[in-house]
């Protein structure tokens, strides 16, 4: 009786997920990732029983494991798996990491109560006054209204942990 429950509640969470992760953004990185596999870049279906593909057919896929985090797709052909990855993540990844946006981001007064806080010096250049610059080459302002001092540099510059990267990558 209690392998009965067991299942019905086990099946219950199932419906809630999809088969894979939605696309998000144009993006979907969940399929194979063996160069030499037909399936390499073929999508794997994202709804419920739409996996009827034939094994050994392009586009055939098995996805292994129950809990959302930890499922792994498998390819049917090739025979090698890959855990699967959020989209959105993926997404937001991207977008952080864009060199103009992480620029543009952090050139402004870092002074919170500051009147020029959040003032970019692209829009408000009567607002800072050029200092020199970093031992790194980049160009350092002054704020005319608290004095506090910056660079236009990227925030990842700030980075003191770099074994991290990968680790925070992964997440």
């Amino acid at each position: 009786m209690p392998s009965l429950i067991w299942k019905a509640f086990f099946l219950a969470q199932i419906k809630n997920h999809p088969r894979i992760p939605a696309t998000f953004g144009g993006v979907q990185v969940n399929h194979c990732k063996n160069v030499h596999c037909a399936n390499f870049g073929v999508v794997a279906p994202e709804s419920r029983g739409a996996s009827g593909v034939k094994p050994d057919k392009v586009g055939a896929y098995t996805v292994i494991g129950s809990e959302e985090r930890h499922r792994i797709l498998s390819c049917q052909i090739c025979k090698r798996s890959t855990t699967m990855r959020s989209n959105v993540a993926i997404v937001q990844e991207l977008a952080r990491f864009e060199p103009s946006k992480m620029r543009k981001e952090s050139a402004c007064c870092p002074v919170e109560s500051c009147e020029a806080f959040g003032l970019n010096v692209s829009v408000s250049p009567e607002a800072y006054h050029r200092h020199g610059h970093t031992k790194a080459g980049v160009v350092r302002y002054r704020c005319k209204k608290c004095g506090a001092t910056f660079s236009t540099g990227a925030p990842i510059r700030t980075q003191r942990r770099p074994e991290m990267t990968d680790q925070v990558l992964n997440c």
